[in-house]
């Protein structure tokens, strides 16, 4: 994957296409995948299932570090975003 990550082929793969074309191009969805992400040939098997629950755990990490660390990078580009917008 010469330097593109997951995260940019779900982007712009899956986000993108069911967003905007309602179809999967490169990217599909199977419930019953044992593991959160499988490469075949040529493109990534996804069970929504363990990304959805490996999503809430991320989220409450990112949030309890927010919401808890005054130190927090997430925190100081929360406080940033909200001063520009609200300017």
């Amino acid at each position: 994957m010469d330097g593109t990550t997951y995260a940019d082929l779900l982007y712009s793969y899956f986000r993108n296409t069911m967003i905007h074309g309602y179809s999967a191009r490169g990217v599909f969805l199977n419930h019953e995948l044992h593991v959160l992400i499988e490469v075949e040939k040529g493109f990534l098997v996804l069970n929504p299932l363990l990304f959805w629950n490996r999503f809430k755990e991320l989220f409450a990490q990112v949030f309890d570090d927010l919401m808890n660390n005054s130190d927090s990078v997430y925190r100081n580009q929360c406080k940033l975003y909200l001063e520009r917008a609200l300017k």
